[in-house]
């Protein structure tokens, strides 16, 4: 039995640019075609050398693809983006990674499918045609601008009550200015409340496009259960504390629960 389209995911599929301009039947089409595939922070959807069969749309979330062989450069893919089209295209290696740096929902269009389609839809032909020729012209500019800022987002959580705890952050943002190339900002945790992580990530997402480095940071001591998921798109975990044996135990119940366990890993100790 075929899918029925819900309203707002028309709309979604007819803001692609790939999909500019195809009638809704066509839409209905593709979507009915579409598997929807959860993928979490730091996993990876291909490896550079893999060959995809397979066409990638961030329905949200964020993405990152490397280039080059260091896989130093990078860009950043959000809501309504695609990727992996060239690799389908012309059944060549892909020249770098991709990989979830937020938990992200993709939206994965079959090959087969999209090809047979794109040579029956002149329209959706001209829209790729159109946008692999302004990617390729992208790649061949001498200053290429498709490469982004390194981003990362670090989480502070306060153990106990640290005397001048949101001066002190105040001024690794400021002092992190500096010696970073872009920009930082600090967001508390607590205006996430009674957010979905949906919304929560599509709104971080953007946040980055502006600044690279996002601190977030729990206002009170302790965290609340509402933000464990929120807390896991984290890069690093800062615990505040003046005495780190002291609140051992503690840190050891609230992470290495099933749920969390992975974020002990990535734990970092601020001593004050």
């Amino acid at each position: 039995m075929a899918r029925k389209i819900h309203p707002e995911i028309l709309k979604f599929l007819s803001g692609i640019s790939l999909f500019q301009k195809l009638s809704p039947a066509v839409l209905t089409r593709i979507y009915q075609n579409i598997e929807e595939r959860n993928i979490y922070n730091h996993d990876v959807i291909y490896y550079r050398g893999d060959i995809s069969d397979k066409l990638f749309i961030v329905r949200h979330g964020e993405v990152m693809l490397t280039f080059g062989e260091s896989g130093k450069s990078v860009k950043y893919l959000g809501e309504g983006e695609f990727f992996a089209e060239n690799s389908l295209m012309t059944r060549t290696q892909h020249a770098g990674s991709a990989i979830a740096v937020m938990d992200t929902l993709l939206y994965v269009l079959d090959g087969h499918f999209f090809l047979e389609l794109a040579q029956k839809e002149p329209i959706l032909s001209g829209n790729l045609i159109r946008l692999m020729s302004n990617r390729f012209r992208e790649h061949l500019e001498p200053d290429n601008k498709i490469t982004s800022l390194p981003r990362r987002m670090i989480c502070h959580v306060p153990l106990e009550e640290v005397q001048g705890y949101k001066e002190k952050l105040d001024a690794i943002v400021e002092i992190g200015g500096y010696s970073h190339v872009g920009k930082m900002t600090l967001v508390p945790m607590e205006s996430f409340e009674k957010v979905s992580l949906q919304d929560a990530i599509r709104k971080l997402s953007l946040l980055r496009n502006k600044f690279p480095i996002i601190h977030l940071y729990f206002q009170q001591v302790g965290l609340k259960p509402e933000f464990d998921k929120l807390l896991l798109q984290a890069d690093q975990i800062v615990f505040w504390e003046d005495n780190p044996e002291r609140n051992q135990k503690k840190k050891l119940k609230l992470y290495l629960i099933s749920d969390l366990e992975s974020v002990i890993l990535r734990e970092e100790r601020f001593v004050m």
